[in-house]
């Protein structure tokens, strides 16, 4: 079989977590702790977009403190191009509880990749299916357009009735500030939760078979987050818990109505130092999907899916952050499971504190990192079948802290190829 080979670039903007409201000060005051722009100029290769370069830019606490905003473009050797627009953690003046995360982006592609039924050398089953050949899906030009608004709610219980921007310190890119998580696991004395309601809108429109097959979703996710650890961008200890529902009403012309659910549950454990390392953590994480608005039935040997979410949305597996080896989206279902484990260590040997990212003056640790993944997606809510012939990856990664930002690149291995992901945060 051809590997596959998928790589990303800074051009994703994940520039901090989704936990944020959040201000990193050194004890050691530098020009990280003044309003900074980062201009960085890349350059990636992948199979949708061939060889391609553009700039990043990004101004982090502006407009306020807590905040950032950024932008990114690019353009490829075969004529696709993004842009992408947003701001993270805007403070609404008057309600300092509520923040604010605008995304909008746009791409033209020559090439998109898309797991769905049309492929006519795959007439019978259903493209993206846990048992789909890999060769299953389509390709061709496409436009595709999104825009989302996070409103993210600071509840005023636990550290999150005194800190509603979490504001910690830290010493050569360790926190030295006292937790405000991962001393129990009650959200009513421990940690900060959040709530959050985002509306969305994505239109992806993909030239196949002499026509225009378009895809519409708009809704509205709501979600219930805890993080309960010592330090979110970097966590030795304790938990992170989100509950989730998303809503398509089928209105404003969309594909069609669907509901969502979905529990993601994360885990850290603090390993302790040796005389080689600062820092040894076990990270685990579990996610459980599932889409109860869907209906699958078969016509003539082909199964088909009503009621259901787009290929890009829903109980998907397959990308940057779940089934990492695996192109993006190329499993979707009803439902689906996943677990994933890393092995993070920041040895106290560093021989990148000279080497300026993120507009910094060094790189102060960096981690390696060693992962599994496990996950499947059915047809139905069966957590027999879910757990039966798994889809499995391994890899490697490394990661840097700079600038009040983790660094993350991840090579993975699976039985369908190899990817290459270049990012900005940790995977879980």
């Amino acid at each position: 079989m051809k590997p596959i080979q998928q790589t990303a670039a800074i051009l994703l903007c994940s520039i901090v977590p989704v936990f944020g409201q959040m201000v990193v000060q050194d004890i050691h005051p530098g020009p990280q702790e003044k309003p900074s722009r980062v201009v960085l100029p890349y350059v990636f290769q992948s199979e949708t977009f061939d060889t391609a370069a553009g700039i990043f830019g990004a101004w982090s606490r502006f407009p306020q403190e807590q905040s950032m905003v950024y932008a990114t473009a690019f353009g490829s050797g075969n004529g696709s191009w993004r842009t992408w627009v947003g701001a993270y953690d805007l403070q609404v003046p008057g309600m300092e509880r509520l923040f604010l995360k605008p995304d909008i982006m746009w791409t033209s592609y020559e090439q998109v990749r898309a797991y769905i039924n049309g492929n006519p050398a795959f007439p019978d089953g259903r493209a993206g299916a846990h048992d789909s050949d890999p060769g299953d899906f389509i390709t061709d030009g496409a436009e595709d357009g999104s825009a989302r608004l996070g409103f993210h709610y600071v509840l005023p219980v636990a550290a999150g009735r005194e800190h509603i921007i979490h504001r910690v310190q830290v010493d050569q890119g360790m926190r030295v500030s006292e937790p405000i998580g991962g001393r129990s696991w009650n959200p009513f004395t421990s940690g900060r939760s959040t709530l959050l309601a985002e509306p969305f809108y994505r239109r992806q429109e993909i030239e196949h078979g002499g026509g225009t097959r378009t895809l519409r979703s708009n809704g509205v996710k709501f979600a219930l987050r805890h993080d309960n650890t010592d330090f979110v961008l970097n966590p030795s200890r304790g938990s992170i818990r989100s509950l989730a529902l998303t809503r398509d009403w089928g209105t404003f012309q969309s594909s069609g109505a669907w509901t969502h659910l979905e529990l993601d549950l994360r885990k850290f454990l603090d390993l302790g130092k040796t005389g080689l390392h600062r820092q040894r953590v076990l990270a685990l994480n579990a996610w459980f999907s599932d889409v109860p608005s869907w209906e699958e039935e078969s016509t003539d040997g082909v199964t088909r899916a009503a009621r259901r979410p787009p290929y890009f949305e829903g109980s998907v597996l397959g990308g940057f952050y779940r089934m990492r080896a695996y192109p993006e989206n190329r499993f979707s279902g009803r439902s689906a499971v996943f677990y994933s484990a890393e092995l993070r260590a920041i040895p106290r040997w560093n021989p990148l504190e000279k080497v300026s990212i993120f507009g910094a003056p060094s790189v102060e640790w960096w981690q390696w990192v060693l992962f599994g993944e496990a996950g499947r997606v059915a047809g139905d809510l069966d957590l027999g079948t879910l757990h039966t012939d798994m889809k499995l990856d391994v890899g490697a990664g490394v990661r840097m802290f700079s600038a009040g930002r983790v660094g993350r690149l991840d090579v993975a291995f699976s039985e369908e190829g190899w990817s290459l992901v270049a990012m900005v945060g940790q995977a879980f």
